[in-house]
């Protein structure tokens, strides 16, 4: 699956907080996705755009590391 010419947007702690678990779990597979081809953010409060974001970059760990804590404080239902 081609990624390019796909943005994510890059959202702060508060945003992240107020989706449901369904839109969190979403956001994460997206930025997986955003690691196995080209992908672009951009700040949804700034003016940065098409910055490239790869699973090395500092944008891509922090807020994966955040969507991932957010996750863990979220109730789990066993499949």
């Amino acid at each position: 699956m081609s990624n390019a010419g796909s943005y994510l947007k890059i959202l702060t702690k508060d945003q992240l907080e107020k989706l449901n678990t369904r839109r969190l779990l979403a956001y994460l597979h997206r930025l997986h996705r955003c690691c196995e081809g080209p992908c672009s953010y951009y700040d949804w409060d700034g003016p940065s755009y098409n910055h490239e974001v790869t699973k090395d970059s500092e944008t891509w760990k922090e807020t994966h590391a955040l969507v991932k804590s957010i996750l863990a404080t979220r109730e789990h239902i066993p499949k």
